[in-house]
């Protein structure tokens, strides 16, 4: 794979800032973009601009108004109106209110109104209110009671 054996030394490149010495910060040099090739973001890059979900922990209870351009993964329970991107509702979770987002997923309690465009209901779900989606996946076991609506056009 390599073309450097075990006995050789490596010599330095002319640019490279070497070895670093103990306790010292190291630091790493860009990558140099080729011609005709995309620079890609470093690891740090990519990991910084990964947006972290917000967890509401079990035990936590929250009164209120969210709202969020990300994920919010909740495992304790929300009485309010919550809008995000993504909401998990964890099988401890629950969440009483108002709730508009893209992607909704149920594994604990969801009571109220929901307007999402894809809707997936775990076999341990319980659901009850006013549901408006476009895509729904039901686990076999899963309790719905109250309206659903499919519909065409996005939220």
């Amino acid at each position: 794979m390599f073309n450097i054996s075990k006995n050789k030394a490596v010599p330095a490149a002319a640019d490279s800032p070497g070895i670093p010495e103990f306790g010292s910060p190291a630091v790493l040099p860009e990558p140099r973009a080729q011609e005709g090739k995309v620079k890609t973001p470093s690891l740090a890059q990519s990991l910084a601009s990964t947006q972290k979900p917000s967890v509401v922990s079990e035990g936590f209870l929250i009164k209120g108004d969210i709202e969020s351009e990300g994920i919010l993964h909740v495992e304790g329970s929300i009485i309010g109106t919550i809008q995000a991107d993504d909401i998990y509702i964890g099988a401890g979770g629950m969440i009483d209110g108002r709730v508009t987002c893209k992607n909704l997923n149920v594994k604990g309690k969801m009571l109220g109104k929901v307007v999402c465009d894809e809707l997936v209901v775990a076999p341990s779900a319980k659901i009850k209110g006013e549901v408006s989606y476009q895509s729904l996946t039901i686990g076999s076991g899963a309790s719905l009671e109250g309206e659903m609506t499919c519909r065409s056009s996005a939220v």
